[in-house]
Order: C-alpha cells, then sequence, then structure tokens
C-alpha cells in the first residue's frame, strides 16, 4: 500500500488536458504514491490501457454506472482509500514536480494537521494567484466568510477524515462545506504559501459563474455552513443577515444593483459573528484575534459600499439623470 493516494474524480475528461495531468505525476519527485480515477459515467469509459501507456506509477480505476456527480464521485474515493495521506486533484489541472513530497514533508512533521493546502495560480481563461492564509486561525477567521483552500491543492490525513463525506446540499459548494464539517471535528488546518498547483479556469466550472449567480449561491453556501459549524445555536438574526446578503459583503461578494446594506449594518452583522463564533469556544479560541479580523473586513466592505453608493450618486445627479425622484 502506497503512503499517498492520488484522487482524481474524471467525467468526459479532455484527454490532452489529462494527459498533461499524467506527465506531471511521471515528473513527481516522491515515489511512493498511487493513483485512483473515479470515472463518474463519463460517455467513452477512461481507458485503462491508454492510462497504463502514459502513467509510469500504481493506478486504478472505478467507473460508475451512470454520471452522479462529482459529491458521489469524491465520496466513493474517499470510501475506498487505505493511505496514509490523500491527495486531491482534478483531471484539467496541473502540480508541480514537488508537490506530492512538499506537502507529505510537511504532513509528517505537523502530525496535529488533518488537512493541508497549498498556494495555487488559474489559468486558462483567467490569470491570477489564489489568496493563501497558512495558520489555522488565519483559515478558521476566513472559513466564515470564504473558502480558504483551493480544492486541487488539498492534502488530508485518512485518519482526519475516515467515515467522514463531502455534503451534496449546496451543488458545486462541497468542498467548502466539508471544511466545515472537518472543522467542527476539531481537525486542524494549514496552508503551504508556495504555488504547488495550477487550477484550470474553463466554461465548465463554477469560477464563471455570473456576479448574482455567486451572490445567491454564497448566501445559500453560508447557511448551510453556519448550521454545520453551530447548529441548532445558531440565531435566526444570524441567519437573516445571511439571507439578505450583509454577510456576503463581508466576504467581500459583488452585491447585485438592488441589494442596499449601510455601514451600521454591517457592524451589526460583525457583532452577530461575534457572539455566534462564541458558542463553540473551542473552534475559535482567540476571540480578539477574530475581532479584528472582523473589523478589517467590515472597514474594507463599507469602502467598498461607499464606492457603490458614489458611482450611483455620479449616475443620478452628476449625469442629471434624476428618474429616482
Amino acid at each position: 500500500m502506497a503512503k499517498a493516494n492520488v484522487l482524481i474524480p474524471a467525467f468526459n475528461p479532455n484527454l490532452e488536458w489529462l494527459q498533461e495531468l499524467i506527465q506531471d505525476l511521471n515528473k513527481q519527485d516522491y515515489n511512493d504514491f498511487s493513483v485512483l480515477f473515479i470515472d463518474d459515467g463519463s460517455k467513452e469509459p477512461l481507458d485503462k490501457d491508454w492510462v497504463h501507456r502514459h502513467l509510469k506509477v500504481p493506478f486504478s480505476i472505478f467507473r460508475t454506472s451512470e454520471n452522479l456527480g462529482v459529491t458521489s464521485a469524491l465520496n466513493r474515493g474517499l470510501s475506498m482509500n487505505d493511505s496514509q495521506f490523500i491527495i486531491r486533484m482534478d483531471a484539467d489541472d496541473r502540480m508541480h514536480p514537488q508537490r506530492i513530497s512538499r506537502q507529505i514533508k510537511f504532513m509528517e512533521s505537523r502530525p496535529e494537521i488533518g488537512a493541508c493546502g497549498s498556494g495555487a495560480v488559474r489559468f486558462g481563461r483567467r490569470h491570477h494567484r489564489f489568496p493563501t492564509k497558512e495558520k489555522h486561525r488565519d483559515i478558521m477567521a476566513e472559513l466564515l466568510f470564504e473558502n480558504p483552500f483551493c480544492h486541487p491543492t488539498i492534502c488530508l490525513r485518512q485518519s482526519a477524515v475516515k467515515g467522514l463525506d463531502y455534503p451534496s446540499n449546496v451543488q458545486q459548494a462541497e468542498d467548502y462545506l466539508f471544511w466545515s464539517i472537518l472543522a467542527s471535528k476539531g481537525v486542524q488546518f494549514a496552508n503551504i504559501p508556495d504555488i504547488l498547483v495550477g487550477y484550470r479556469v474553463s466554461h465548465s466550472n463554477s469560477s464563471s459563474a455570473t456576479k448574482t449567480e455567486r451572490f445567491e449561491r454564497h448566501k445559500a453556501i453560508q447557511v448551510a455552513l453556519y448550521r454545520n459549524l453551530f447548529g441548532d445555536k445558531l440565531s435566526p438574526e444570524m441567519v437573516q443577515g445571511i439571507e439578505n446578503g450583509t454577510h456576503s459583503c463581508l466576504g467581500y461578494v459583488s452585491c447585485p444593483k438592488d441589494v442596499d446594506i449601510s455601514s451600521r449594518t454591517l457592524d451589526r452583522h460583525v457583532q452577530l459573528v461575534l457572539e455566534t463564533a462564541s458558542l463553540q469556544p473551542d473552534l475559535f479560541q482567540d476571540t480578539a484575534y477574530l475581532k479584528a479580523c472582523l473589523q478589517k473586513r467590515a472597514a474594507i466592505s463599507s469602502s467598498i459600499l461607499a464606492t457603490k453608493i458614489k458611482k450611483n450618486f455620479e449616475r443620478f445627479f452628476v449625469t442629471g439623470k434624476q428618474n429616482w425622484i
């Protein structure tokens, strides 16, 4: 049994892109790993002989009889895995030659860490670097508003995730909500800041969603995430703040034009988040640090809202378009 297993779900994969990933796997400077492909009911089954001709490390392919979605594929992969470490990867992404060795070395030196990501850069339709928080307390503070990991960068410790599943209650949010489930179990997080993964942005993934779609999706994700973290302790006022978009503004999600949120509302919501975090003191131990993070978010969000108000003023007043009267 290999120490690490690379888990790759695939549905109708682009074989040119998959071959690039396989080349990256062949170039790894670490060799104690295997690969598990979950073929999620592709129209043309992933050909074992084709993979064998290109991939130089041990691998297996599990094919589902129909397309059940990435969440189901990931859960199948977790249930089949018996390696000490699970390395996540997507069939169209790229990895640095030292990706696996760096993460395994880090995880072995930090036995308290259950999930470790890394820096990543988008390529394809967009090109920029993912922001990365390194320490657990920073990741937990970010978790309350936005996804602190780029999913394909993740290395999971088997003992930390055994018996757990990626949730399917919000579409295309299985990873983010999975982190909240891990957090609720006391799993410790970390990120290696160096860029070890290239994340391909294509028309088929959620990174290409519209502003309104991202806003509505963020609200649905946050309600589910806070219920994972706080359960029945979650107050109706906190839920209302998420559902009316205040929480998304603190998460720096661009608001549609018809969303009007004041700085006073933001300040009140910051207090609500602090009160909510205090319900789980084992998860958010450094309350002073969390408060400082939240106050910074509120200041930045207020600045963004002020800019929006200024633009509306210029549109309706300065340009003479006073149709609001």
